[in-house]
């Protein structure tokens, strides 16, 4: 398997768990149990995200950050026209915040179950952009294909679970 190999494969499979994530939060807003199934996807995820963060510093830039910034930045205005090589910040903060998030859910589950819902949403929101930009707009062929079906699948489950919630506040954490 070719190097570059891993790199994709592991982002690809952190949006999988992130995706497994998503529905699992889709049945806790209902009011169905997910916790502990919910908790362990969100885990996955994140873990896969940073074995994918490692594996593309060391394969795909040679533990180069400079060279990540311009190849980030070379990608960007592939993408978007625009000359900016920050992503590679974005992305570390995506980890470092995701980090803390998953570390708080383990160690104090409690804590984290009755902190404010903005955080859940502004939790959620980001690293779905980051998932959206990297696997849509960053990403082509079948890869963009599925993801674009992934993201529209999760919209419309998300959206009818808070329809349905069985009368409970609606709450995008799941907490234990």
């Amino acid at each position: 398997m070719h190097d570059e190999t891993w790199v994709y494969w592991s982002a690809r499979a952190s949006g999988i768990a992130l995706f497994a994530a998503a529905v699992l939060a889709g049945l806790r807003v209902r009011g169905e149990r997910s916790d502990h199934a919910l908790r362990t996807a969100w885990t996955i995820a994140w873990g896969l995200l940073v074995a994918h963060e490692i594996l593309a510093l060391a394969l795909s830039f040679g533990w180069s950050q400079s060279l990540a910034w311009r190849r980030i930045a070379e990608q960007t205005v592939d993408a978007t026209g625009i000359d900016f090589g920050g992503g590679l910040i974005v992305n570390y903060l995506a980890a470092a915040v995701w980090t803390a998030d998953v570390v708080w859910w383990w160690l104090a589950p409690s804590s984290r179950a009755a902190r404010p819902h903005w955080i859940d949403v502004s939790l959620w929101t980001f690293l779905a952009a980051m998932f959206f930009f990297g696997a849509v707009v960053f990403a082509d062929g079948w890869t963009r294909t599925i993801a674009t079906i992934m993201f529209v699948t999760t919209g419309v489950w998300l959206v009818a679970c808070l329809l349905n919630r069985r009368g409970r506040p609606v709450r995008c954490s799941a907490s234990t």
